[in-house]
């Protein structure tokens, strides 16, 4: 794979089924390398290539990120480190609420 630039983040599933702009504008930035779906947190999992994510040595874990969405036209960005319930899009984690 020539892009290191890899990295884990989750989604909930009810913020897919409500079809907003984010998850629109948070799949145009990405390339999906695996999806999983997590029962017992009801949404997905992602492993993805982004242009946003640091470059990840091929000896390291893939690292973890949070998914941010702000602003109006809504922009997505990332932020480094284990994603949790509240930097995960379960309503999303957005800047302007």
């Amino acid at each position: 794979m020539r892009s290191r630039r890899i990295g884990r983040f989750f989604v909930a599933e009810s913020f897919i089924e409500e079809g907003n702009d984010c998850v629109r504008r948070l799949m145009e930035k990405i390339i999906v390398l695996k999806a999983d779906y997590c029962y017992m947190r009801r949404g997905f999992e992602y492993i993805a290539i982004c242009e946003d994510f640091e470059e990840c040595p091929p000896h390291l874990e893939v690292p973890d990120y949070s998914v941010i969405c702000s602003g109006d036209p809504i922009r997505v960005t990332f932020k480094w480190g284990r994603y949790s319930a509240q930097h995960s899009p379960t309503s999303s984690t957005r800047a302007d609420e």
